[in-house]
């Protein structure tokens, strides 16, 4: 018998809108200006993945918005092709991973310092609540950028996706 289980996975992306000493953090489709960029010359951003409850990419992570989610672009493909898949922030030492398992999972993990996070989920759902991601990410930052991406929108909506 199949059992086919609906998992709770949800992507959140945010932008760093830098007050002072600190930041706010602002859901991405809810924003209509980019940040200010002069400080940091990046698009500083975060993102969250949660998978049944269970709290794998914290959005306290700022970092690089921009070449995250071109990071993740690659690891839907990688996913999609089979692939297991890690990689680091692109300016913190804090490393995410996504490995194949048995019956259709994937193992989702996260490593910053001494804390570590890991879950499993649905792969194939992963793949397209993270391809649905990326494709309103980067929609909406053409929309407030007049920056394109579409390399990695080309990507996201392949066939097979």
């Amino acid at each position: 018998m199949t059992s086919n289980l609906y998992e709770t996975i949800d992507v959140d992306t945010f932008l760093a809108y830098s007050d002072k000493d600190c930041y706010t953090l602002v859901r991405v489709n809810e924003c209509n200006v980019l940040p200010d960029t002069r400080k940091t010359k990046d698009l500083l951003g975060s993102v969250e993945l949660t998978v049944n409850g269970k709290k794998i990419i914290d959005r306290q992570y700022i970092d690089d918005i921009l070449l995250l989610w071109i990071d993740l672009v690659n690891v839907v493909a990688d996913l999609r092709e089979g692939k297991n898949t890690s990689s680091y922030y692109p300016d913190q030492p804090i490393r995410y991973w996504f490995c194949r398992s048995k019956g259709g999972r994937v193992i989702v993990g996260l490593e910053n310092g001494g804390n570590k996070f890991e879950t499993s989920a649905n792969v194939e759902q992963l793949i397209e609540v993270l391809r649905l991601a990326g494709i309103m990410f980067f929609q909406k930052i053409e929309q407030i950028s007049n920056q394109f991406y579409p390399r990695q929108l080309r990507q996201l909506n392949a066939d097979g996706y």
